[in-house]
């Protein structure tokens, strides 16, 4: 789908606002209990109704499933979808641990960040996914989008990079790429790990990406994933249509912006 931003803010506009959009768009909370994390994962889940296809069924996993509320996603998919912009969803919120389980996997950070990931990323792959596919009765998902804010958005790029063959896009969210990594000695560094990862990486995964980055306060934010998106150019993986940069002046990088685009990014993803 073709999103014209400028226009697209008196849209979503309107679609909150009306009166008459609401759905049967419901929200549960479920837990799974996984080997890899060891520990009971807690989910909020999101879904449009299921369609009369199921395979037309699409899945978001959401990184950052703690502030969920805090972006306004149920209230912003029964909007879109009781308007028909948006295709059948079901979002699922992963209750994380940020400090051990998001970030790079196979790295962990200055001050042991990132500790979990590769396990994360194994749980999400191995053992979330098939659960999804178990509960929802759905067999093959139309698409299989993976999104993230900050330390959750290098964790979604990284699980899609790595499984591009169950997930079809990422959403990056204001993803600060400035870990240091943690050396053997026990010292942080300055190489920016995931930047380097991904330039020395073989893998040419054929995805789509969505990168939001605001202009305003840290604006190593907004020059880093500048830089990965160059690298993903240069790995000539598709083409510039494949990737959706939305860098905001004066923006700024928090959930409360994450609120104010997540409309966007799902019209993106999943837009009729």
């Amino acid at each position: 789908m073709r999103i014209n931003f400028v226009n697209l803010r008196y849209l979503i506009v309107a679609a909150l606002f009306f009166s008459g959009c609401k759905t049967a768009v419901k929200q549960q909370e479920d837990k799974i209990y996984s080997r890899h994390l060891q520990r009971h994962v807690e989910l909020t889940i999101i879904n449009t109704p299921m369609p009369d296809e199921k395979s037309n069924m699409n899945l978001l996993l959401f990184n950052d499933g703690n502030d969920l509320q805090n972006t306004g996603a149920k209230e912003i998919i029964d909007s879109l979808y009781g308007i028909n912009l948006l295709q059948p969803l079901v979002l699922v919120g992963i209750h994380s641990n940020e400090k051990d389980e998001l970030g790079l996997s196979e790295i962990t950070y200055a001050g042991n960040t990132g500790s979990k990931a590769a396990k994360y990323n194994r749980f999400v792959i191995n053992e979330l996914y098939p659960f999804i596919k178990k509960k929802t009765g759905v067999r093959k998902f139309r698409s299989v989008v993976i999104c993230g804010y900050s330390l959750g958005g290098i964790s979604a790029f990284d699980i899609a990079w790595e499984n591009a063959d169950k997930i079809d896009k990422a959403g990056i969210f204001s993803v600060n790429l400035d870990y240091a990594r943690q050396n053997p000695a026990g010292i942080a560094d300055s190489v920016n790990i995931v930047l380097q990862k991904i330039k020395s990486s073989k893998k040419r995964p054929k995805l789509q990406y969505w990168f939001y980055a605001g202009e305003d306060g840290d604006s190593s934010i907004f020059k880093n994933s500048q830089a990965l998106i160059g690298i993903i150019g240069q790995k000539n993986t598709g083409t510039a249509a494949d990737i959706k940069f939305l860098p905001v002046k004066g923006g700024s990088n928090n959930m409360s912006a994450w609120r104010q685009h997540f409309a966007a990014f799902l019209l993106w993803a999943f837009g009729n």
